[in-house]
């Protein structure tokens, strides 16, 4: 095995190439602005391909060029790429130094792990300076850091920074999530908290076991699959419903970074019978509540600048084009803005088949709109259902609970096979 296939081998057994919430690319750490990271003018950013390492590294080929980091608990990890222009640096902490040979024959890491001396939880400083080569066969005093890695998340880590002006990536409770900066509440919520909806997820796991299979109808951008893929595991599996071009794009991307291969996103509005829906406009600088965009009622693109048409099936129909059919469906979850009836009048031979429980949103006065909120209850009973509602105690067991006329008054019920 030559040297390069040792260093990157080494390196995928001990880390993460593409992230953790304790790793971080030079990109991320230069940008925060917490004051742990210091470096002299002489620094670049120049991009490396390398293998499954597509990232910045930050670069100079002049000697004498520092950075430093300020780090809390036992230890911090540098991550260098070499090659055979490669320098020296001097890796320098708590009165110990270290020189370390930056040249390698071919393409390849070397990965350098400072341990802090001191008591548990004390901060300590490391500090790195480019020397000249000391290789013979090296063709330079090239400085390449790819990642640096914290031995514990830092007092001055957030969960979240900034991809682009439009992006955020928020290391939250369930998974890493990509969420759009003009949203304001499912997204903002994410990179506050860490999570969307956490006592909703608390809730349905207690129905979701490894091995299931779960359905969720009216994905967004994918927080709630992201839970449910964990909560199934390797051996269950989850299928994932977001009509909105832009959204479903999200969806996609997180289910990507959080190696989620059990998940199968599908975009498609689902509803009752087969045609085509037209949805709200969206643009990526409006900021607005991602998570309440629904179909435009006046049923055309004409009287809806920058909206889109898109398919509408019902759930028993989309389940059936599967490649892969389906031999259980244990959790159904529905948000789908007003539109939870249509969703289930068209799901009747999959709930009938497979009875699974379902968690589902009532919004009574959008509902209103387009039919009365009982029918909802009237379809589950039908169909020998029982009906709870969690966040309400105080409402009878399998009863309907009244509405108080308002417009903003919404709740959700666990509807559980007898």
């Amino acid at each position: 095995m030559s040297s390069a296939e040792q260093l990157k081998r080494d390196f995928s057994d001990r880390f993460d190439v593409l992230g953790g919430e304790q790793s971080w690319y030079m990109t991320q750490l230069c940008s925060a602005e917490n004051g742990a990271f210091r470096l002299t003018e002489g620094f670049a950013f120049k991009f490396v391909g390398f293998d499954d390492f597509n990232q910045d590294c930050l670069t100079t080929d002049r000697i004498g060029e520092t950075l430093s980091v300020d780090a809390d608990g036992d230890q911090i990890t540098f991550v260098f790429h070499t090659h055979n222009y490669g320098g020296s640096v001097q890796i320098s902490f708590e009165g110990e130094e270290q020189i370390v040979d930056l040249y390698s024959e071919l393409h390849g890491w070397k990965i350098y792990t400072c341990k802090n001396p001191g008591k548990a939880g004390s901060s300590f400083t490391v500090t790195i300076e480019t020397l000249s080569r000391t290789n013979p066969n090296s063709f330079g005093d090239e400085f390449w850091l790819a990642q640096v890695i914290f031995g514990q998340r830092q007092k001055w880590q957030g969960t979240s920074y900034p991809v682009t002006k439009w992006c955020n990536v928020t290391h939250g409770q369930y998974g890493s999530f990509l969420t759009w900066a003009s949203d304001t509440v499912v997204g903002a919520t994410i990179v506050r908290d860490g999570a969307w909806a956490r006592s909703d997820l608390d809730r349905m796991g207690q129905y979701i076991k490894p091995g299931m299979t779960v359905l969720d109808v009216g994905a967004n951008i994918g927080h709630h699959t992201i839970a449910f893929s964990k909560m199934v595991g390797s051996t269950g599996r989850v299928i994932a419903f977001e009509p909105q071009t832009l959204i479903y794009r999200i969806l996609g991307a997180n289910c990507v970074i959080n190696g989620s291969d059990n998940v199968v996103a599908i975009q498609g509005c689902v509803g009752n019978e087969k045609g085509t829906a037209y949805l709200n406009s969206i643009s990526n600088d409006e900021r607005i509540n991602f998570g309440a965009l629904g179909v435009n009622e006046s049923a055309s693109l004409s009287s809806n600048p920058g909206g889109e048409a898109c398919r509408i099936d019902s759930l028993d129909n989309y389940l059936s084009e599967l490649n892969d059919k389906i031999k259980s469906c244990d959790f159904i979850k529905i948000d789908v803005q007003s539109f939870e009836l249509y969703v289930l009048n068209g799901a009747v031979n999959t709930i009938k088949q497979f009875r699974p429980v379902m968690f589902i949103e009532i919004s009574p006065f959008y509902m209103s709109k387009m039919y009365e909120y009982s029918d909802i209850y009237n379809f589950l009973w039908a169909l020998d259902y029982k009906v709870i509602h969690p966040t309400d105690p105080d409402v009878p067991f399998n009863t309907l609970k009244q509405w108080d006329g308002s417009e903003h008054q919404e709740w959700d019920l666990i509807a559980l096979p007898n």
